[in-house]
């Protein structure tokens, strides 16, 4: 909600907003203090009215309320790409290992769930029973449960931090929680856009180094790019390099947790390409923080040979893998054909560097079209992919890796 506060009192606040000329009135501002989701904090000019004297009291304040919010330069230096970049995407008919029906039958561990809980009393305690009984019965041994790049955009985003935590705990701890895309890229995808404030800053700062303090494996899945692959998808967009972008992750290296990094090279909806932005982006975090751990999400959404490139050079880079079918895909580094038979250069990554990946389905039960049963079906097709690997590259990528870095 948002208040109209004036320095003029002895007019009515009706005759100002109609703007009813005054005999031997001056303009004075009007100020609009908004409380809203889109401008908290913020205090906007909304008009002008009054005698001249209130506008001279106001001007010693107006630089103290301009202090408060921090302008941005849209052009942000990025040093080059760590590692030669292959532009564009890559074609959809090079070469593949079919599957021929087979799955992987062992543990996995699936580092990326986004459930949304659109329901509340004894229904989501079913929801909340049905899908844990789900993820067992398809022996998903463990999980990270994180929102989405866009969730900071619902209404609902504080309802689903506390059910994330209620799934933590039905899950004995199994499922365990990666937090702050729900107040973090929405928040920063405007900033950059328009101005931000230093306090509202502060307290995401704060809450930051509050959910890392109280259990969370790490920060994400946030995003620096987030376009449209779908009409319902909105486009988020943070250069890495973004002062307070890097103020977050200054915060998760010290703490020593892990990064969950959503960035989208092209843009698959205009064709655009951000490869220079994301590349170079991941190289000015790495120079500020070598040690700190980041999974790149869906296999960095690129080429094979920029996935194998951009591992070689940062040491401490892992990627979760997802078997994504559809063709709205085909512009981010698919590594799966339309029947789940994965790219023979993806393959020979893989099962180069198998210590690098772990699975990440992406899938979000829950939702009005994701129920639980599509869950389910996306972990069928991940068996599939896992099954066209030699059997110790599939236990590593299904498991063992994460069970190394996280079950300690």
């Amino acid at each position: 909600m948002a208040r109209t506060l004036s320095l003029c009192p002895q007019f009515p606040m009706r005759m100002r907003r109609r703007n009813i000329p005054m005999a031997g009135a001056a303009l004075c501002p009007i100020f609009e203090l908004s409380r809203n989701r889109r401008t908290k904090d913020m205090i906007r000019l909304k008009g002008l009215s009054g005698p001249f004297f209130f506008c001279l009291a106001l001007a010693a304040a107006g630089g103290a309320l301009a202090q408060k919010e921090r302008s941005y330069s849209p052009h942000i230096e990025l040093p080059k790409p760590g590692f030669e970049v292959v532009y564009g995407a890559d074609r959809l008919d090079r070469p593949v290992r079919k599957h021929n029906n087979r799955e992987y039958s062992g543990p996995i561990f699936d580092v990326l769930i986004h459930p949304r809980f659109r329901v509340t009393g004894e229904v989501l305690k079913n929801f909340q029973r049905d899908l844990w009984k789900m993820i067992q019965d398809q022996n998903i041994t463990h999980g990270f449960i994180s929102p989405t790049p866009n969730s900071g955009r619902r209404r609902s985003k504080a309802h689903d931090a506390i059910l994330y935590r209620k799934m933590e705990a039905i899950s004995g701890g199994r499922l365990r929680r990666f937090c702050g895309a729900d107040y973090i890229t929405f928040w920063m995808h405007r900033a950059h856009e328009t101005k931000y404030n230093e306090r509202a800053l502060r307290r995401i700062l704060d809450r930051v180094e509050n959910d890392l303090d109280d259990g969370c494996v790490g920060i994400g899945e946030v995003a620096t790019h987030h376009f449209k692959k779908h009409p319902r998808q909105s486009r988020l967009h943070v250069p890495a390099a973004f002062e307070p972008f890097l103020k977050v992750i200054d915060i998760v290296a010290r703490k020593k947790a892990w990064l969950f990094l959503h960035s989208e090279p092209i843009d698959p909806e205009l064709g655009t390409s951000y490869e220079d932005e994301v590349f170079g982006g991941l190289e000015a975090i790495y120079q500020r923080h070598p040690n700190l751990k980041i999974i790149l999400s869906h296999t960095g959404m690129t080429r094979a040979i920029n996935a194998r490139r951009m591992l070689k050079r940062y040491p401490n880079l892992y990627m979760n893998v997802k078997a994504r079918r559809k063709n709205n895909w085909a512009k981010l580094g698919k590594i799966v054909d339309e029947k789940v038979n994965l790219y023979q250069d993806w393959a020979k990554l893989f099962e180069d560097m198998p210590t690098r990946f772990f699975v990440g389905i992406d899938a979000k039960p829950g939702r009005k079209r994701f129920p639980i049963a599509k869950y389910a079906k996306r972990v069928r097709h991940m068996r599939r992919l896992l099954s066209v690997l030699d059997s110790k590259t599939a236990k590593m990528i299904a498991f063992e890796n994460a069970r190394k870095h996280f079950l300690k």
